[in-house]
Order: C-alpha cells, then structure tokens, then sequence
C-alpha cells in the first residue's frame, strides 16, 4: 500500500495524465497539486478527494488500488 503522494504519482505517470488538467478538472492549484505529487505537501481531505474524482476513471481505480489494500483495479500491473 502506498501513501497518497506516492500513489498520485505512479497514476498519473502510468496513464500520462497532466498535473496541470487534474488540477484544474479538480479546482485544485496547481502548486498544491504539484507539490502534493511530489510530496513536499499534504492536501486537506476536501482537495485530496477533489484530485480523486477529477481522475478518469480507471486511473481512479487504480489510485485506490494503490492505497488501499485488497481492491482490485483493472490494468494494474502489480495485480493489487
């Protein structure tokens, strides 16, 4: 299981999703947003579920496979 940061990241890096679209999908900073990816920030839990849902969806899927254990994603190559 990943934290947050860490799994915003793979997501967005594995589907090659812009930091600059979800931010934006999510009413988001950008600075935050990208600070968050790069875990030099933490989110409030209003801007961190903001991003969640401003991801298509089965890069959501895959988020919360990453960050919680036992749900499964399709496409995910750790087969979490």
């Amino acid at each position: 299981m990943l934290d947050a940061g860490d799994a915003f990241h793979q997501t967005l890096s594995l589907y090659r999703l812009k930091v600059t679209e979800i931010a934006e999908r999510a009413g988001v900073s950008l600075t935050q947003t990208s600070e968050f990816k790069n875990k030099r920030r933490r989110l409030t839990d209003e801007n961190l579920f903001a991003l969640i849902n401003a991801l298509p969806e089965e890069p959501r899927r895959y988020f919360l496979s990453l960050t919680i254990d036992g749900v499964k994603a399709p496409g995910n190559p750790l087969g979490r």
